[in-house]
């Protein structure tokens, strides 16, 4: 799809499997049928998935000039979480991608060798009730509190589960009157209908109730907790790879343009942000004003996401800590190592330069 094809669509028609390129695709024999106009160089096609509520999604469509320059033809695709989860598994689709904390560990598990080697966007989750709740924070949580999840096998429940157990010594699943159900209709049941008294949510209902203070209030976000203990902030989806694929130095070169890329897509992002967001706003789920405008203050307060080269030890020892108190409760079976993260400097070592 080409950028201004993705123009002419609504929000509610991007579905799985949509090709959200502004640029051509590479050919089935894996080079590029594209090439950049300045220099005439062949671009290498890097195919890279995303799925809803990623807030990143107007990046990708706007500034795909910005891998071009570094010599990729970036292909995005909006897909399915269950597609995304295994795309860089070793008979998956995908070299390059962002994958979340449940992934990573899962792919460990299963035996899958993936290596994290660069911050995505960053966590922003957390418990909300309705404005006018009296549950003004986790303490206030009991037997009665009808509390619901997106999933309690998912990521997102289980960050939030585990960093209050750890923090509060309050179980959401054990300690409250839990259930589970779709994201939409966890934010029906709490605001419109009111059958719930406290929700836990994905980051695109994270940010719908970010945009909506008169409506829900967040009594508790995670990232916080996290921050508190490593010193950085957390991210909830990295870049990653398979380490058979990256620890060869040709990819890890090429990743490390992947990221320069992405590095300087997010500067011109935000260098016309405005007309960015209004004209590809819609393409990450915002379908309110005030969700775009609250996006808009987030990019322009460096709140989405960090640059590549500040990816070093200290984030892998937060992401890999995250998962190492949710094995100390029970969560996960096992966490996965530190040596599942690479970091910048280790990346730009593998190219062999």
């Amino acid at each position: 799809m080409k950028r201004r094809q993705a123009l002419k669509i609504g929000a509610g028609a991007i579905t799985s499997g949509t090709v959200l390129s502004a640029g051509c695709v590479g050919s089935e024999e894996g080079g590029s049928s594209q090439e950049d106009g300045s220099s005439g160089e062949t671009l290498t096609p890097v195919d890279y998935m995303m799925i809803n509520g990623e807030a990143d999604i107007p990046i990708w469509l706007s500034q795909q000039d910005a891998w071009a320059e570094q010599g990729i033809d970036i292909n995005p695709e909006l897909t399915t979480y269950d597609r995304y989860s295994r795309a860089l598994y070793s008979d998956g689709e995908l070299n390059i991608g962002n994958i979340n904390l449940s992934i990573l560990n899962q792919g460990y598990l299963d035996g899958e060798d993936l290596v994290v080697f660069a911050g995505n966007e960053l966590e922003t989750n957390g418990v909300w009730t309705r404005a006018d709740s009296d549950i003004e924070g986790i303490e206030d949580l009991d037997e009665e509190t009808k509390l619901g999840v997106p999933y309690w096998n998912s990521g997102t429940t289980n960050f939030a589960r585990g960093m209050i157990i750890e923090e509060y010594g309050i179980d959401i699943r054990e300690d409250t009157d839990s259930t589970s159900a779709d994201p939409p209709v966890l934010w029906e049941l709490l605001t419109e209908r009111e059958e719930l008294d406290a929700i836990v949510e994905f980051t695109g209902f994270a940010y719908k109730g970010l945009a909506n203070p008169d409506m829900v209030d967040r009594i508790y976000a995670p990232e916080d907790f996290i921050r508190d203990e490593f010193g950085v902030d957390p991210f909830v989806t990295m870049f990653a790879s398979r380490r058979d694929w990256i620890e060869q130095p040709e990819n890890a070169q090429l990743a490390l343009d992947f990221l320069e890329g992405w590095d300087m897509a997010n500067e011109r992002f935000k260098q016309n942000l405005s007309e960015n967001m209004e004209q590809y706003g819609r393409f990450a789920g915002l379908d309110s004003e005030a969700e775009i405008n609250l996006i808009r203050e987030l990019y322009a307060d460096n709140q989405i996401t960090r640059a590549s080269d500040t990816w070093d030890g200290s984030y892998i020892e937060a992401q890999i800590g995250t998962l190492e108190i949710l094995e100390k409760h029970g969560l996960i079976e096992e966490a996965a190592p530190r040596e599942q993260g690479i970091t910048h400097t280790e990346l730009t070592e593998l190219t062999g330069e």
